[in-house]
């Protein structure tokens, strides 16, 4: 793991859009590091424009960036202050060419014919993984940046028409909560009460709604007796929703219809949830490859996508992504 962190104190408002009775807050978690852990020292030359492609090709044979792990910058840079006629390029790091290159004949005489022309230059090390980090971390040295599908997501933002059909499935959000309390209190004996147990499943590509907790609910009711849900570490909110997908796919439950043919689990779907979901729950929305997820209320304990137990949906060692959001919901809508 590297030595940098996420930076679990705070979370940055992107794509932030109000619409009649709700807001949306995008949960993003920014990579916190310290400037000593991300800048390398590297020898930079001042060569003749016009012997550039030479430069490059004995450079990419003999002291590739990617020996260095700086394949992320861009191995020339124009001079703002100089003519076209110059330009500056990486040779390499300045540690490894006191330790190793400057054994190395055409490195080290390619260095003695420009030492005129030798600036030291600090570079960002670490590849960048958003616009923001690009943005920033360019100002040192150019730098390439492929920006991936949730990035392009934020470029394009959130429409209107999108606003208002998120409102939409909040609103019913909020009353397949009301319904899971009415008719499955049974369900929820406790000492503490009942805690909020609402979630439903959206298909974006056709705005379909696929499933609710009250439905997948009724449908683990009458398969096993005896259900309860408090203290049930699986049989979250999301997790029943999920259990209810799959149910669909496998043409054990209705709604066969809302699945696109050959669609695994929750493929470009969204979720909303009253409550923000666990640590177990927020992994098996990884495996469902869920679009994003939405929901109202933080959980401070248990919470893992916005409350400091592992922001599960910005671990990068993961192989998918999804976006969160957290709905600022009118107080009315609430009572």
């Amino acid at each position: 793991m590297q030595s940098s962190s996420l930076d679990v104190r705070k979370f940055n408002k992107m794509d932030a859009s109000t619409h009649k009775k709700i807001r949306l807050e995008e949960v993003v978690i920014e990579r916190a590091y310290q400037p000593a852990e991300i800048l390398v020292k590297v020898i930079a030359l001042m060569i003749d424009a016009r012997e550039t492609s030479s430069v490059l090709e004995m450079l990419c044979k003999e002291a590739s960036l990617s020996d260095f792990g700086l394949l992320h910058l861009k191995r020339v840079r124009k001079l703002p202050n100089h003519s076209k006629d110059k330009v500056q390029i990486i040779l390499c790091p300045l540690q490894v060419y006191h330790t190793r290159l400057c054994n190395n004949n055409l490195i080290r005489q390619l260095y003695e014919s420009n030492c005129e022309g030798v600036e030291i230059v600090e570079v960002i090390k670490v590849s960048p993984q958003t616009k923001k980090e690009f943005q920033e971390w360019t100002k040192f040295w150019p730098m390439n940046f492929h920006p991936g599908e949730l990035d392009r997501q934020r470029d394009r933002g959130i429409s209107n028409d999108e606003i208002g059909a998120i409102e939409n499935y909040v609103h019913n959000l909020l009353l397949d909560d009301e319904n899971v309390k009415k008719r499955f209190e049974h369900l929820f004996v406790s000492t503490s009460g009942v805690r909020h147990f609402g979630g439903l499943i959206v298909n974006t590509v056709d705005n379909k709604l696929v499933c609710t907790t009250s439905e997948a609910i009724y449908r683990l009711e009458k398969i096993y007796e005896g259900l309860r849900f408090i203290n049930n570490p699986i049989l979250t909110p999301t997790m029943v929703c999920i259990n209810h997908v799959a149910s669909i796919a496998r043409g054990c439950s209705e709604g066969q219809d809302n699945l696109p043919l050959g669609h695994y689990l929750c493929t470009n779907f969204d979720l909303y949830l009253m409550e923000e979901p666990d640590l177990m729950s927020c992994m098996a929305l990884v495996h469902s490859r869920i679009r994003r997820v939405f929901f109202i209320h933080r959980h401070h304990e248990e919470g893992a996508l916005l409350s400091g137990n592992g922001h599960i949906h910005s671990l990068k060692a993961l192989n998918h992504h999804y976006r969160v959001f957290r709905v600022l919901v009118d107080s009315a809508e609430l009572s």
